[in-house]
């Protein structure tokens, strides 16, 4: 009786797992951030896998950088924390028994005793696998399960539960990191293009996606996207005019509203844009008084992911110099933004931001 019982909790503890994994999929193309789908995949395994820490890792210039930790060891990634994940990945490159096969250590404190983090934390049993291993384009990042007790052996749940989520995580991070690439050598070409300060395009979309949480945007994911492509549609400017430190003549602003719509018509016939990405977009520069452009949208009729982008950029603008004006102390930025709420912005989300904005600096994180 209590075999059936044992097996039906772990037949029951299975289906959850393998449902939590496939769902994850769904959430991440309904606008999750890949960090929050990758957290959630990390908290299934350790959920239904008996697993106490997972950490994701991304190949960058050579080596591993952590991305993303789940977990309730006081696991901080200090330096320390850093070098012996990666000493345990210099040991593992090669040591599974085939590719999507965990490589797995029994016991810790033996094999590694020269890792002191993972000492301190009393870990016993690692498993460690490549994502890309075995595939043409190679290992583009890596997954690593700690776990405080030992396991004599891996049941072919556990095991089918690790090959799913490699899987899972495989296919949505590689078209996600490649996607990012694209878009960082985007922005890097349109700050040259335009006379943007150097890591305006990151910044900009890292606050709106902090604003947009709040504000409750649904697609955190869409408005990254869109704030990365916002002016995509100045490509097709002349160079001189983007580069102009004058006023612009009647003519030229002329020329200069016809951006967003440019960029929304290359943009909107790619299938994995989101319609919040192209509102972005196309809304940016519409104004909570309807003075904007290119419809002339009022208030809450501009689309929610429009005006949380708006807020964002033109606070980036004025704390950074450009070649027709200098950066603004964020004290008198923040009365300029003050001062353009009901007009320009949306008053509600410049209320958000400037909250947000106090408690970042408070906690003496800008």
């Amino acid at each position: 009786m209590y075999i059936g019982v044992d097996l039906l909790d772990r037949e029951f503890q299975m289906r959850q797992g393998l449902e939590t994994l496939l769902g994850v999929g769904r959430q991440l193309r309904n606008g999750r951030l890949p960090e929050e789908a990758v957290a959630q995949v990390l908290e299934a395994l350790l959920r239904f896998g008996g697993w106490d820490l997972a950490v994701a890792l991304r190949e960058h210039e050579g080596t591993f950088v952590p991305w993303v930790r789940v977990g309730a060891l006081d696991f901080v990634l200090s330096h320390e924390e850093v070098r012996s994940l990666q000493e345990l990945l210099r040991k593992a490159v090669g040591r599974a028994e085939a590719p999507g096969i965990p490589w797995v250590v029994q016991d810790v404190q033996a094999v590694f005793p020269y890792l002191p983090a993972l000492k301190r934390l009393g870990v016993q049993t690692v498993a460690v696998f490549f994502l890309g291993e075995g595939t043409p384009a190679g290992v583009f990042g890596a997954l690593i399960l700690a776990s405080l007790k030992r396991f004599p052996h891996f049941s072919p749940e556990t095991l089918l539960l690790l090959q799913i989520a490699k899987e899972e995580l495989e296919s949505w991070l590689r078209k996600t990191w490649y996607a990012e690439g694209l878009l960082r050598a985007f922005a890097r070409v349109m700050e040259v293009l335009d006379c943007e300060t150097h890591g305006h395009m990151e910044r900009v979309s890292r606050l709106a996606v902090a604003l947009g949480r709040v504000a409750g945007v649904k697609d955190l994911h869409g408005l990254y996207v869109g704030a990365y492509l916002h002016d995509l549609g100045k490509l097709f400017l002349p160079q001189e005019l983007l580069k102009k430190d004058g006023p612009l003549l009647t003519q030229e602003w002329t020329q200069i509203k016809t951006h967003p719509e440019a960029g929304y018509e290359v943009l909107s016939p790619i299938p994995f844009l989101s319609p919040t990405a192209l509102n972005v977009v196309l809304h940016h520069h519409e104004h909570w008084d309807g003075t904007g452009y290119p419809r002339g949208l009022r208030g809450e009729a501009i689309p929610l992911e429009a005006r949380v982008f708006a807020v964002v950029d033109v606070w980036d603008a004025l704390i950074s110099q450009r070649p027709y004006k200098p950066a603004l102390p964020p004290e008198i930025a923040a009365k300029e933004l003050q001062a353009a709420a009901g007009r320009k912005l949306d008053p509600r989300l410049v209320e958000c931001f400037l909250r947000l904005w106090r408690e970042e600096l408070e906690a003496g994180r800008v």
